[in-house]
């Protein structure tokens, strides 16, 4: 008879056991399931900002090109330049590319830029936003294309490289080829 007693203290206890188990795996599965949401919600939101900062950054490159190139302005491109590329490029380095480039002679046609943004998160640093850009243009005397890497800083978009890769029609190519 003391045998079942026992026994029956045995199943008690693990019954009691069981319980505790399934209320903490219980805990453990919401918690996964909490945290599984908020990855969730966190990469949908971090897909619509990286879509409005495509939007802002194309923007700014398409005005940037634009201006620069209509009149090939240096001082369109170093008021909007980050102080790590006024450091390299000087007004004077930026005249004698403009002298260069006027050759192209008067924007007929800017055809848009493509490219994206990248978002890099780090500890201790922040966010740092950056994109990389290529537009075309239809000048005068031929073609251009242009590379541009923008960063965004304190809110603000600005250039952080600019290359153009120009091709002018010979005067024996006249209108037909660039």
């Amino acid at each position: 008879m003391s045998q079942c007693t026992y026994s029956v203290v045995l199943f008690g206890a693990g019954r009691r056991k069981g319980i505790a188990i399934r209320k903490f795996l219980i805990v453990v599965g919401a918690l996964t399931c909490i945290v599984v949401v908020l990855g969730v919600v966190a990469l949908i939101l971090a897909i619509r900002q990286d879509s409005a900062l495509e939007a802002e950054a194309k923007s700014f490159v398409d005005r940037t090109v634009t201006a620069a190139s209509e009149h090939w302005c240096s001082s369109a491109l170093l008021a909007v330049s980050t102080p790590e590329l006024k450091k390299h490029a000087t007004a004077a380095v930026w005249e004698t590319i403009s002298s260069y480039f006027d050759k192209l002679g008067a924007l007929r046609k800017y055809q848009g830029c493509v490219g994206s943004v990248s978002v890099n998160y780090s500890t201790g640093a922040g966010s740092t936003i950056t994109g990389s850009y290529l537009a075309q243009a239809t000048f005068a005397n031929g073609t251009a294309t242009f590379k541009v890497y923008v960063s965004k800083k304190n809110g603000v978009w600005l250039i952080a490289g600019f290359w153009v890769d120009a091709k002018i029609k010979s005067a024996s190519q006249g209108e037909k080829g660039t």
